[in-house]
């Protein structure tokens, strides 16, 4: 198995696991292979820090790491990952504390669009419909979720019917198989 460090053309970054790279180029070239935020294809490949498992070498040298009150004769070295891109931070210079991560932030919006996708009813294409069969009180309240074109959207926001534009990608829908 052999990991890369992929992202889209809006730079969202994720991780790939394929059985060699020519299955990688394969995927691509037959474009199955798609972003997990925003279902972008156009994917390319970023640099990855390889991880070496040199234990069977060092074992093969005799050589041996003393920890505490036993030994080990297997030592795994991963090499030094790539730094970390910080988002800029808007806090005053004087407290210096730096901003999360890139990778930090997608992690908390998948967490928030797992969270969505749990505490809702999904209604399709009929959103716009239903939220307004709940405004007018045609049908109980609830947590919905769906599809609405710009129009709907605007026809509800005028009607005074708030939501709320959150894009989940379709891999996110689906129970990982």
């Amino acid at each position: 198995m052999i990991v890369f460090n992929l992202s889209c053309q809006q730079e969202h970054a994720f991780e790939g696991w394929f059985r060699s790279t020519g299955d990688f180029d394969d995927q691509k070239s037959r474009g199955l292979l798609s972003c997990p935020v925003c279902g972008e294809t156009q994917i390319t490949k970023k640099l990855s820090a390889p991880r070496l498992n040199v234990s069977a070498s060092r074992e093969s040298r005799g050589l041996t790491v003393k920890g505490g009150a036993e030994e080990s004769s297997r030592v795994d070295t991963p090499m030094a990952a790539p730094a970390k891109t910080e988002v800029p931070s808007t806090n005053t210079p004087s407290t210096n504390v730096p901003g999360p991560t890139i990778e930090q932030m997608q992690a908390l919006w998948y967490r928030m669009a797992r969270e969505v996708i749990a505490k809702t009813e999904d209604v399709g294409d009929k959103f716009a419909e239903e939220a307004r069969k709940m405004h007018y009180q045609e049908s109980p309240e609830r947590a919905i979720r769906g599809k609405a074109s710009a129009e709907e959207a605007k026809e509800l926001s005028e009607e005074g019917i708030d939501i709320y534009s959150m894009p989940i990608p379709e891999s996110l829908k689906n129970p990982l198989q």
